[in-house]
């Protein structure tokens, strides 16, 4: 029989994802915005805390401008992202390292070195987490990558009607968004065959496809990884 010490659970904090979020887009390469709301899934938990760290808590979201519920919420994304990556087989390599190689080569190869990363590195990524390639498996393979490397780029999701729109934000230039475009067109389209358009400027990269164009590869084994 479980027991709880009243001592450690003297407080309880209800965490409620908000219902409609609203996103202010730049549209790439004019200076016209445009704001989507996107209906969002709000669902309550209540989760016991103790007072040391309930004090904590409000603290750091009262440094940080943010409402405790968004404090709490990007704090347990962060967590369910590094929760993901565990298991993963896959080597860590050092962003320095990263970096280094990105400056080395030529914008003309990075088209190449994409489409290689996607096929040895993120279609494998994506089956081990979810046992499934899909468009919908892309994406959250997406969101849990920018959780664990939010020092390299933010992602976003939304809904344009029947279109989907995936956003890549990013501060290294032409270089990474090339990278990061071929990365996301090699993904829908060579993976799956999603029909994907996918556009980039000097620091983001946009993408779009319509829901009936997508494909799922569920159940699909994964080849085996060229050397």
């Amino acid at each position: 029989m479980e027991r709880f010490l009243p001592s450690l659970f003297e407080h309880a904090i209800t965490l409620t994802s908000v219902s409609r979020e609203i996103i202010i887009l730049k549209e790439p390469y004019c200076h016209t915005y445009s704001v989507v709301l996107r209906e969002m899934k709000s669902i309550n938990r209540t989760f016991r805390l103790d007072e040391d760290l309930l004090r904590t808590v409000h603290e750091v979201a009262r440094q940080k401008n943010v409402s405790l519920n968004e404090f709490v919420a990007d704090a347990l994304r962060e967590a369910a992202a590094d929760a993901l990556m565990e298991g993963i087989e896959m080597e860590q390599v050092p962003s320095t390292f990263m970096l280094k190689l990105m400056e080395l080569v030529p914008t003309e190869r990075m088209a190449e070195l994409a489409k290689w990363s996607t096929f040895n590195f993120s279609r494998r990524f994506v089956w081990q987490i979810f046992k499934e390639l899909s468009s919908d498996t892309l994406i959250k393979g997406y969101e849990v990558l920018a959780k664990k490397y939010k020092n390299f780029f933010s992602f976003e999701h939304y809904m344009d009607g029947s279109d989907h729109v995936l956003r890549i934000l990013h501060s290294r230039g032409q270089k990474w968004s090339v990278y990061y475009a071929e990365s996301m067109r090699s993904a829908f389209k060579d993976l799956l065959g999603v029909e994907i358009e996918v556009k980039w400027g000097a620091n983001e990269v946009v993408g779009r496809f319509a829901e009936h164009n997508t494909a799922t590869a569920k159940g699909r084994q994964v080849p085996q990884i060229a050397e």
